[in-house]
């Protein structure tokens, strides 16, 4: 369906695309400016832990908080693991999409 994600790694752009966007239309020290941070580390923390547990990644991505250290190890195998990202990921999910339809291109070109 065109409204579902195709795998684990274009949920988690569009995810990590919110919170950028958050960031970068919001001045610092805003309540959303810094509530986007803090979901933000939450949400690198769980799924780093979560990629841990399917032996996608081995060591520690959320270390930092600077968005460079970001896991980057999305397989195509964690799509179809059975987990909570890859069934949010095959859920109809279009408020991460809405969102991120008015981001400036270089903000829609997150890694993967």
């Amino acid at each position: 369906d065109a409204n579902e994600y195709q795998s684990s790694g274009e949920f988690v752009r569009d995810v990590r695309l919110v919170w950028d966007n958050a960031r970068l239309y919001n001045a610092p020290f805003t309540l959303v400016h810094d509530t986007a941070s803090s979901l933000s580390l939450e949400f690198e923390t769980r799924l780093n832990a979560l990629l841990k547990l399917m032996g996608v990644i081995t060591t520690d991505a959320s270390a930092s908080t600077n968005g460079a250290a970001r896991a980057q190890h999305i397989a195509p195998s964690a799509a179809a693991a059975p987990s909570t990202a890859a069934a949010a990921s095959s859920s109809k999910t279009s408020t991460a999409a809405a969102t991120a339809g008015s981001a400036p291109a270089a903000q829609a070109a997150a890694p993967a």
